[in-house]
């Protein structure tokens, strides 16, 4: 089917673009955008509060990244405009460095967030 051959390399596209947009970015908002994407496209805005404490300047980053249409706020969410920002975000990260940063975020969270943030993390 043209249209899905068509569809795919579009979305391509923008993945390619989203990347590149991300890599000019400075090395601290790369790293805060990181950050979100491994909690997928959505992260609770009561959770960035606790991992402010994980990486400085994620709460007074989160107005320009608004700003520049990359996320959006839905209630208490912090959420990524588009599947595909999230995606490219999360895949512009190497595998061994996605694998660190999750285990270096398990490891912060594990000691430093409260029973009920745990629990917040967990869905229940």
């Amino acid at each position: 089917d043209p249209c899905s051959i068509d569809c795919m390399q579009t979305a391509q596209s923008v993945a390619e673009l989203i990347t590149s947009n991300i890599s000019s970015l400075p090395p601290e908002s790369q790293r805060i955008l990181h950050i979100l994407s491994c909690f997928g496209i959505q992260t609770d805005i009561s959770l960035l509060e606790i991992l402010e404490r994980f990486q400085n300047g994620i709460l007074s980053s989160i107005d320009a990244f608004v700003e520049s249409g990359v996320l959006d706020r839905g209630g208490p969410f912090l959420i990524f405009t588009h599947d595909l920002i999230q995606q490219a975000v999360y895949e512009s990260m190497p595998v061994d460095q996605r694998r660190a940063l999750h285990h270096d975020i398990g490891l912060f969270l594990g000691t430093n967030a409260r029973a009920d943030s745990v629990l917040l993390l967990a869905g229940g």
